[in-house]
Order: structure tokens, then sequence, then C-alpha cells
């Protein structure tokens, strides 16, 4: 998420926060039955939710598979009637893979207040992307096999990252490899696999449009049979006769995603707000050479921001006589943990914490400072002092949970190898 999209946030996080009570699992999607056009239920107090059936490929109408796309929207101040009603705004959080229904949930109420003015109230709408969370169907490389994915998640770790030098390099390519296989093998008949792509999505989002208009237009005719004068006039002035436009806000791949949909549908567009561009001829591409050109200049502000904040920062000493006295610490620190990994006991489990761990900490405050800069302070100050406990947080977070994986029930003995007095 870009600077801008942060400082228009910045005074509603509060706000948001105490709004956003809900989490993903609070409301079961499958309470709702998938239909050809927007039919809304409550969900989530205070939002709507529906299931919306689009074609699986939008290029084959021979191609019997659909998917159900879960749309997630908070409703305007005023009836859609209504003079002041600015109509729908679409979000979409970026990834790609990030759930529009998170996003909603989390800064939905953010974004509707920054949006809304005395003249005019919005409704804002997300939805879960192909291949993304409550949307199905799912993609599943491992067709459901908790073992095999969490295997694999173990392998992975177990190899290193690529930066651990040329033979891990070498490792983590040819299991990429190997997982591409795995995908393309589990892509049959109705798998969402080959067509989770930007310009699918884009369709997707111009038969929501479509629907939107549909709803309207009902709403409309039921108003003018009602005899409803209050509703009748604005109702029936919004039946438009062009398709309705795009109104949209999309961060990081969401940028993309809005100047993909502007080059496909130029004529569908209204008004769209982009913000952490995407390169897009790099990441089309798959080079994304140009994704990290600000990381080093972000990377400098949290030290620098640090030793202006002196005390308040859990990382500053008052040693501390230039910003880069604290960058030297942290480098410090994972120069020692690269050259003597440590490892630490959590439950029945060995973790091994290297210099990795340290700078892999710094990945999601730097997409995140506003929010995150503090608390990756106070992790990498307990660091520094030896203390691993939030560090080691962050590594167990990635490490898959087993639990009942096996056919076997947790906790069976194992037969001996050794029988009694020779090997067995």
């Amino acid at each position: 998420m870009g600077w801008l999209t942060h400082l228009a946030l910045a005074g509603l996080l509060g706000a948001a926060s105490a709004a956003s009570k809900h989490k993903l699992h609070d409301f079961d999607w499958d309470t709702i039955t998938p239909t050809h056009k927007l039919s809304y239920h409550p969900c989530y107090s205070e939002y709507n939710c529906t299931r919306l059936i689009v074609p699986l490929d939008w290029l084959d109408a021979s191609n019997p598979y659909n998917v159900t796309l879960a749309i997630i929207k908070r409703p305007a101040k005023v009836p859609d009637g209504d003079p002041a009603f600015g109509g729908t705004i679409f979000t979409n959080p970026g990834g790609p893979g990030g759930s529009g229904v998170e996003l909603m949930l989390s800064e939905g109420y953010a974004h509707q207040e920054t949006a809304d003015s005395d003249r005019r109230k919005y409704e804002i709408l997300s939805w879960d992307p192909r291949g993304v969370q409550f949307t199905t169907p799912r993609p599943d490389c491992y067709g459901e096999d908790s073992l095999a994915r969490g295997t694999d998640m173990i392998q992975r770790l177990a190899v290193g990252p690529m930066s651990a030098g040329p033979d891990a390099l070498r490792r983590q390519w040819a299991r990429v490899q190997g997982y591409g296989k795995l995908c393309s093998q589990s892509a049959v008949n109705g798998s969402i696999i080959p067509f989770a792509t930007t310009a699918s999505t884009v369709r997707d989002m111009v038969h929501i449009l479509d629907k939107i208009q549909e709803l309207r237009e009902e709403e409309a005719a039921v108003a003018r049979i009602s005899g409803d004068g209050d509703a009748q006039k604005p109702l029936q002035a919004r039946e438009e006769k062009e398709p309705l436009r795009l109104q949209y806000f999309g961060f990081s791949y969401g940028s993309l995603l809005g100047n993909t949909f502007a080059s496909m549908y130029p004529g569908r567009v209204g008004r769209v707000i982009v913000d952490g561009i995407v390169d897009a001829d790099d990441y089309v591409e798959g080079g994304w050479r140009t994704n990290l050109q600000d990381t080093e200049e972000l990377l400098e502000q949290f030290y620098k921001t640090c030793f202006t904040a002196e005390s308040k920062c859990a990382l500053y000493r008052d040693s501390d006589t230039k910003w880069e006295d604290i960058r030297s610490r942290v480098s410090d620190l994972v120069k020692r943990l690269d050259e003597e990994p440590i490892s630490v006991l959590d439950g029945m489990l060995t973790h091994i914490l290297t210099g990795y761990d340290v700078v892999d900490a710094f990945k999601r405050p730097l997409y995140d400072p506003y929010r995150k800069f503090v608390p990756l302070a106070n992790k990498l100050s307990a660091a520094v002092d030896g203390n691993y406990t939030l560090l080691l947080n962050d590594a167990v977070e990635s490490i898959p949970e087993l639990d009942q994986a096996c056919a076997a029930p947790n906790g069976t003995a194992l037969p001996s190898t050794f029988g009694d007095g020779g090997q067995s």
C-alpha cells in the first residue's frame, strides 16, 4: 500500500479498528446459495454478502464449469434512490491473492469515511477474486492432502533461503519446478488454476457492474409500481442508458488490476484511484526488477525515525550518536546469527534461528510501516538483547501444523528397531 493511501487513512485507523471487530470466519459463507444475480444477505453485522455465479472460461461458452465469487459490500449511509447516493466503489487489496472480504472487514469503514462527503455517500464493495479465500473452486495443487502440503513446506524450510548460497538456490529452483509440475498435473477439468488470471478477473468485474445495474433497474421498477414518489424520480434517473461505469480504489497488484480494466474496457471506466503502483510491463514479463526500487530508502527511514524518536523506539540506545549506529546493531545481529545459528525450543519442537529470520522480519513492516515499524523495533531490540521469543513467533508462523495429519493418531508408539538381544 502506498504513502498516499496511508496518509489518507491514518486518522481513521482508530475508528476503523473499533468497527472491524469481525474475523473472516465469523460468518459461514456456505449459508448463502450461489445465484446468477446479486442476492444480498446480512453478514458480519454491518455488511451484506452474496455469492455470484460467473463462467469459469469467459472466452468459451461451451465450457460447462462455473466460478462462484464471494462478494461483500458496506452499504451506503443513504438508500440507492437518494439523490446523494454516489454509487458503488470497488476495492481490491492486491497480492495477487489478497482477500477482498478481509480488506472490507479491516478497512471498509475507513474507505467509506474517506470517500464520503456531505454531497455524496458511497457503498463500498469488494470480493475475493478467483482462487482466493471464499471464492470457489479453490486452487489446490495437493488435492486436499494436508500432509503432502505440510511436508513440502517443511522441505522448503529445511533447504533454506535462496540467499543461503548457490546450493540452496539450485535446490529451491528444482523444488519450485516440481511444484509447477504438481499444479499443472492437478489442473483437471473445472480447475480454477488455468483461469485465475488478471484478464478473467477484469471480466468478472465487468459482470459484477452489469449485475449492479440490473439490480438497480429492478428496484426502480418496484418503486414505480409501488408509487413511491420520494424514490421514483431519482431511481428513474439512474436507469442509465449506457452501461454502468467503474469506480475503483486498488492498491499494489490492485493497481495493475485497475490499469488492466482500463485497457480492456476503457468505455466502462468512471473514476479510478490506484496506489502503490505496479510497473505493469515488468510485472507481465515476470522480472519484477522494479518492485524493490524504494526498499533501501524505506529501510533507512526505519533507522532514521527510530534515532529521532530516541527512547520512544525500543531499538534506540543512549550511546547512539547517529542513525547508522542502530543499523549497525541490527547488521551485527544478522551476522552473528548467520555465523552461529541458535536453537530455540518450542514445546517438543526445535527451531533454528539464523540471520535470515532477522531479515525476513522486515518484510511486512516495510510494506506497512505506519502500523508495523514500532512492533518491529520491539522485536529487534529484544533479539539484540538475547531474547528471541518475538523473533521466534514469526518463524513459527511459517511452519505448517501437522497435528493429526497422519492416519495414525498422535502419540502412537513406534515399534522398536531392535529385538531382544539382536537387531530386528
